[in-house]
């Protein structure tokens, strides 16, 4: 049977991990038609990726993150550290990293503690909850809201 993956279906995102490790075995370097991107599963191929910029452009990345239709596409997002290749890129991390510094990071433990033992405390109090969701996705959305003082009653909107 050939092998069919769409990174963004339902059907793949609920489990994604029987389809990764049949990638690995059977598609190792895969062009998905529905997704209309070439796919990379196996750990020393993706190394072996990120290693060549000039072979392997970031710029894609721009078309992927756009906000898109049904008809297509949404714009492009100009300026995305994730979407630059070098020399850009570098650039870019060089500025970014002086805000991460050790020192920094450790300084937020407890905030991230804090909001992390709010998310579960919420998720307890529901009683059901999807751990993706309720934590993985919301817990750091708000930890970065709060690094850039962006007020608790509007973390939903940001």
């Amino acid at each position: 049977m050939p092998v069919a993956y769409d990174p963004f279906s339902m059907q793949f995102r609920a489990d994604p991990y029987p389809h990764y490790a049949r990638l690995r075995a059977e598609a190792p370097v895969f062009y998905s038609e529905s997704a209309r991107m070439w796919i990379v599963s196996r750990f020393e191929d993706v190394v072996g990726v990120l290693k060549e910029p000039n072979l392997f452009s970031s710029d894609a990345m721009a078309a992927i993150l756009a906000v898109g239709s049904q008809d297509g596409p949404g714009p492009r997002m100009p300026g995305n550290l994730v979407t630059y290749d070098p020399p850009e890129h570098t650039k870019l991390r060089t500025i970014v990293n002086r805000a991460f510094t050790p020192r920094r990071v450790e300084s937020w433990r407890p905030l991230v503690e804090q909001l992390t033992r709010d998310c579960i405390r919420e998720m307890e109090q529901r009683g059901r909850f999807d751990v993706i969701a309720d934590l993985a996705a919301l817990a750091p959305v708000r930890v970065i809201a709060a690094i850039l003082g962006i007020d608790p009653s509007r973390h939903a909107d940001f």
